[in-house]
């Protein structure tokens, strides 16, 4: 009787979970991951499996609202993929997720992009694509772009060196609150390297960098007496 008992429970369990989604593949018509097998989606669902380590759970979520332009849910599969988890590591995959959501104006995506193109490790090495994707995101204020602009433009790299437009970037990743383009802006002040020395501003900007628990900021910090 109780094997009967558990037979009916073990098929109405069965039956309500229904039979198990279908592993994640590529589209021989796109050539991309197919996500349609895989319903609405769901972003919340997504990053609470991501969050437990269930990544193609995580990818199965996402990819519905990925594959419909969600620019957060492509830069999260875009990650996923680039880190082969949920799926095997696929550099080109991963890219043209990014992409789409750079393209979508996601200024995280925009910054990956950047450090792709300008690593060149899992694409070609490409100067100009990065500078392009790096001053998509700056022109959002995202303040890590705006600091790797400065080093192009500051040290060469790539391009010609222009200091005015190093130091422009500089100044806008500063007051958005990097703490290390405070810093460096601060050893400018306190210099008067680029700028008119101004020891009271350098001190500002030391401070607030060190607010942030920026060492090299607190120990500048402290030589200039607080």
């Amino acid at each position: 009787m109780q094997s009967r008992i558990f037979a009916v429970l073990v098929f109405f369990v069965l039956v309500s979970c229904g039979p198990p989604p279908p592993p994640i593949s590529y589209s021989p018509e796109t050539g991309h991951i197919d996500f349609s097998p895989y319903g609405v989606g769901d972003y919340l669902r997504g990053s609470q499996k991501r969050r437990a380590g269930d990544f193609e759970a995580a990818l199965r979520a996402y990819g519905p609202l990925a594959q419909r332009g969600d620019e957060s849910a492509q830069y999260e599969i875009a990650k996923l993929v680039l880190g082969g988890m949920g799926v095997a590591s696929n550099d080109a995959e991963g890219l043209h997720w990014m992409t789409l959501s750079a393209e979508n104006g996601y200024d995280l995506a925009q910054y990956e992009v950047a450090r792709i193109y300008q690593a060149g490790v899992r694409a070609p090495k490409d100067v100009n694509k990065a500078i392009y994707w790096f001053e998509r995101a700056a022109d959002q204020g995202h303040a890590l772009s705006q600091y790797d602009l400065f080093k192009i433009y500051y040290y060469g790299k790539g391009v010609q060196t222009d200091t005015p437009v190093a130091m422009e970037w500089l100044h806008k990743s500063a007051k958005g609150g990097f703490s290390v383009s405070q810093h460096v802006l601060g050893e400018f002040f306190r210099d008067g390297r680029h700028v008119a020395k101004d020891v009271a501003t350098a001190r500002n900007l030391f401070k607030k960098a060190a607010d942030q628990g920026y060492e090299p900021a607190m120990l500048d910090l402290e030589a200039l007496g607080q």
